[in-house]
């Protein structure tokens, strides 16, 4: 209904209790459904559920307090089977509330069969009951149970609750079970992502695929998949759907043989790659790593090696990642821990594979690949929810340029990331100044990143839409200012070094920080060295160190309210009548900016060389911080418009 009321022309606002529309998929991958629907101009409204309508039905209360102004309302809370002829005959009813079936579909009581959304079958995998309301399983059942009436002995097998859907310009399939029910039924997977497009990329309209299986991590059981994309998504699920319901593992995909045409599919399949990945990680020559483990590995100040090229690095990168191109690692590898675990990532998960292989074969045995690359954890960690309709800006708006006529037109459609980009800069490079060059991409992720790189490579983007099922990009080379107004981007980044542990400094570079975060900056604080003793706690678990780490310990400040002015302290009278004029003059205490700064999403990172010189442990310091080396630090800096040094 949203789709088909947006064609209208429609101001459309989706209200749903969860945290993502379609319940059969998985968080990160719903994620890539509310940005198609967001950039198509639907808001959405998750995690809210509506308490009241006021004014006949023109007003929308959310428990949240949020009050939606509407013409019109539609209730799609679910689907529920009509079983009121059933309990008036006294059928039974099973543990979900549907009418109760055996094997070929007859009710309790002899003479009565019943098929469709008002029974409860056994799910194929799981053999739980289950209500699966679709097409497929009732019209199944009824064949069935015309077979039984005619004296045929058959049963049913149970449901997979195989689905597709058409979201705008997306078709979204899945078959199985999800993370979240396995996890309810306490059963141990594995999860891998791969990014196929859905047929060979050379020939026209090819389009980019996500795919998700989930499978067992001992005998490769399928059991379950996701995939979300253009022209032929629905295919491939329906053939892991085939495979999964007679007990199929992810080994025998790469065996499935497949016909091939360019028009039709890739002489590699993503059934077959799917298969080739999972055998890799069920064999042990290759690990795996999810988006929900990325937070953990930087915070605990893991390596987390981007392999893509640096032009990829610059668009856009997890924070606390390190930039090493994979066509580099041959050189550099020798300067990578071999003791410590590294994790991988790239665009898609290929390249980041392929750097996997070239260290396990120099010798490194902990490495991990972030499973779907980049791609997959920048959309999953994207808000989506309450956008503005038509979320794709534009990097430049044209005055007065009439018709647009290009020098020369590229042809990037069916090219992956960073494909498109890399084509755009070798084609620029031949060109002269103010030259137009006409880029077409069918990568739908180029729209926001030829925004971003025309911005960081000073060269133009006149103008960037989506024509049918493609991206269409116009870049001049270099900068025009009499025919192009640059639209401000919104960065006002502040980035601090708190190298100190004195009161009187640090509380001066707390004021600047919630000053800067009060007018919209995006502030982060480094703590190194005697900075460090700002984020202790006053009272720390008892830990085990050695003499040395005990005496820096002992010697040092313990948090933010043992810290000591740096001029006139006199034996700690000093630090008192500083702190009791703070407290008269109304100036908020040392923990009191922290606390705010905190807040007001302040990023705090501690130097872990720091902490490691000087003995201090991840427990002794206060909660919702971050950790990192110098990496992090310029990683933030080179953002940042305003870099002070405490």
């Amino acid at each position: 209904m949203a789709e088909n009321l947006s064609h209208r022309g429609i101001n459309v606002t989706i209200v749903d209790t969860q945290k993502q529309v379609m319940a059969s998929f998985d968080y990160e991958m719903a994620q890539f459904i509310h940005k198609e629907m967001t950039e198509k101009g639907v808001k959405l409204m998750l995690g809210h559920s509506v308490t009241e309508f006021k004014e006949e039905g023109k007003l929308i209360i959310t428990k949240s307090g949020k009050q939606l102004k509407t013409d019109m309302i539609i209730l799609a809370v679910g689907v529920k089977g009509n079983i009121k002829l059933a309990k008036e005959s006294n059928l039974k009813l099973g543990e979900t509330g549907n009418i109760l079936v055996d094997e070929y579909l007859k009710t309790s009581d002899e003479d009565i069969s019943a098929c469709g959304d008002e029974i409860e079958v056994n799910h194929v995998l799981t053999n739980e009951k289950v209500i699966i309301p679709l097409a497929w399983p009732a019209n199944r059942q009824g064949r069935l149970i015309a077979d039984h009436i005619n004296g045929y002995d058959v049963k049913y097998r149970g449901s997979l609750g195989t689905n597709v859907a058409k979201v705008f310009d997306f078709i979204v399939a899945s078959t199985g079970l999800n993370e979240r029910q396995l996890n309810k039924l306490e059963i141990e997977y594995e999860a891998i992502h791969i990014n196929r497009n859905n047929h060979a990329n050379y020939y026209p309209n090819s389009h980019p695929i996500i795919y998700k299986i989930l499978f067992g991590v001992k005998d490769g059981l399928i059991y379950g998949a996701q995939g979300i994309g253009r022209d032929g998504v629905e295919k491939r699920i329906e053939l892991i759907a085939t495979s999964s319901s007679y007990g199929g593992t992810v080994i025998e995909l790469y065996d499935i043989e497949l016909c091939y045409a360019p028009p039709f599919g890739n002489a590699k399949f993503p059934v077959n790659i799917l298969g080739y990945v999972s055998s890799n990680i069920l064999s042990g020559d290759y690990k795996n790593t999810q988006l929900v483990e990325i937070e953990d590995i930087i915070k605990n100040g893991h390596l987390l090696l981007d392999v893509r090229t640096p032009d990829e690095y610059d668009l856009g990168h997890i924070e606390g990642s390190v930039n090493m191109y994979v066509d580099s690692i041959r050189h550099n590898y020798k300067t990578l821990p071999k003791d410590k675990p590294i994790y991988l990532n790239c665009q898609v998960g290929n390249r980041g594979y392929i750097a996997a292989k070239m260290l396990k074969h120099n010798g490194f045995n902990n490495v991990y690949n972030l499973s779907g690359g980049y791609k997959v954890y920048s959309t999953a960690v994207t808000d989506f929810t309450e956008k503005e309709i038509g979320l794709i800006p534009k990097a430049k708006e044209v005055k007065n340029v009439g018709d647009i006529k290009e020098t020369i037109y590229i042809d990037a459609c069916g090219l992956q990331c960073p494909g498109p980009i890399m084509e755009t800069k070798k084609a620029l490079e031949g060109l002269k100044d103010n030259d137009i060059l006409k880029i077409e991409a069918s990568d739908s992720g180029f729209m926001k990143d030829i925004e971003s790189w025309a911005r960081k490579t000073n060269n133009t983007l006149i103008d960037v839409k989506m024509e049918k099922d493609n991206v269409v990009a116009y870049v001049m080379k270099g900068t025009n200012e009499e025919t192009i107004k640059t639209v401000d981007d919104g960065r006002n980044d502040t980035t601090l070094v708190c190298f100190s542990g004195d009161l009187d400094k640090v509380i001066a570079g707390l004021i600047i920080a919630n000053g800067a975060a009060a007018m919209g900056h995006r502030v982060s604080i480094f703590f190194t060295f005697w900075g460090i003793n700002v984020l202790r706690r006053h009272s720390s678990p008892k830990l085990k160190k050695s003499t040395i780490e005990h005496m820096f310990g002992w010697m040092m400040p313990k948090g933010a309210k043992k810290l000591e002015i740096s001029k006139l302290n006199m034996m700690g009278i000093g630090t008192k009548l500083m702190k009791n004029i703070m407290k008269k003059k109304n100036v908020f205490s040392t923990e009191q900016l922290l606390h705010q700064a905190l807040e007001n999403n302040v990023k705090f990172i501690a130097c872990t060389m720091s902490m490691d010189v000087m003995g201090i442990k991840k427990e002794e310091l206060i909660d919702g911080i971050d950790y990192g080396g110098v990496a992090t630090y310029i990683c933030e800096a080179q953002d940042s418009n305003i870099t002070l040094f405490i």
